[in-house]
């Protein structure tokens, strides 16, 4: 094989595998989005890494830190309509150990917060529960699926498309 059929070979491959990888219904590095906030797989990424690193046995994953953050100004404006809003003060406060937290860690942990707080809120509690039935989340399949009505159904699967034999040959 020459060189030049290798070199063509290699980049045909490596656009396969590109294109395989970047399978699914939101733009490549998107984790997630909704009307029209939108978290990056980067921002998940650090958001798990902090908080694993706070609590090691906690088992956050992509999932929560990508809906945290993606519902997070929904969450905040129903926190604050029913007196149950926690400031960043407070999500910053929760790091003791991780010294200089990400901004996609504390905004994550105070999309928790508000989560916590209105699920044990009488008042708050149903109109979580709304915004759970109507948001329709694009959610990147690495960090699971969104059913509407539902909210993150599943944990992550397989999410990489697989690339067919004769495709990969081309």
């Amino acid at each position: 094989m020459s060189r030049r059929t290798m070199r063509v070979t290699t980049a045909v491959a490596a656009l396969a595998v590109a294109t395989a990888l970047s399978g699914c219904g939101t733009s490549p590095g998107t984790a997630a989005s909704y009307q029209g906030e939108k978290v990056t797989t980067e921002q998940v990424q650090d958001a798990v890494t902090d908080i694993t690193k706070e609590a090691p046995s906690s088992n956050f994953d992509g999932t929560s830190a990508a809906v945290f953050m993606v519902l997070g100004p929904q969450m905040e404006q129903i926190a604050k309509k029913y007196g149950v809003y926690s400031s960043i003060d407070a999500a910053k406060a929760a790091f003791k150990t991780v010294k200089d937290p990400s901004q996609s860690a504390i905004r994550t942990v105070q999309g928790s917060m508000h989560f916590s707080n209105l699920r044990e809120s009488q008042q708050g509690g149903p109109a979580l529960q709304k915004l759970f039935k109507d948001a329709d989340v694009k959610l990147n399949p690495r960090y699971g699926t969104w059913k509407k009505g539902e909210g993150p159904v599943s944990q992550t699967g397989n999410w990489i498309k697989q690339v067919a034999p004769q495709e990969q040959a081309r």
